[in-house]
């Protein structure tokens, strides 16, 4: 035998069955919140891809205004608590956004709004970043692009 006595094996047996009782439930509350997030799992992926870079944009924009600092020394907590809260704003408007959409009106695509409202916000945070790195927009870039595609495609400006 482990040398325990009745009263040790049955508390832990009691301790066992307890704990187990607790993961059922956690793994309850878990695979609910996946089954409610997973019809915008793909939004949220999209919106935390364009935070990460606006974050990575703005260490650079940082590193470039500051040449002597090191460039780990722009990493510091507070501007990381900032994409964080940024982040977990951007997933609980996103989740709201589903929950409108689920129960109220499911006619109307209200989380795909929600993704191209904060989308485009996050997508001008990038380009004022990468304006102040390279002195040029990206944005203004694409719409000269599409300008010279129009006119081209209406027959001006043809050689």
């Amino acid at each position: 035998m482990d040398g325990l006595t009745i009263f040790e094996r049955r508390k832990n047996y009691k301790n066992m069955v307890e704990n187990e009782w607790l993961l059922k439930v956690a793994g309850l509350i878990a695979g609910s919140i996946i089954a409610y997030c997973s019809p915008v799992m793909e939004i949220c992926m999209y919106v935390s891809f364009l935070i990460v870079a606006d974050t990575y944009t703005g260490f650079i924009k940082y590193r470039r205004k500051n040449e002597s600092a090191n460039f780990f020394r722009a990493v510091r907590s507070a501007e990381l608590f900032t994409a964080v809260s940024k982040w977990s704003v951007y997933m609980t408007c996103v989740m709201i956004a589903h929950g409108v959409q689920l129960y109220i009106s499911p006619d109307l695509p209200i989380d795909k709004t929600m993704l191209v409202i904060l989308c485009s916000i996050e997508f001008r945070s990038i380009d004022e970043n990468i304006f102040e790195i390279t002195g040029k927009s990206i944005i203004k870039i694409f719409i000269s692009a599409l300008s010279r595609n129009k006119s081209n495609i209406n027959g001006k400006d043809q050689k």
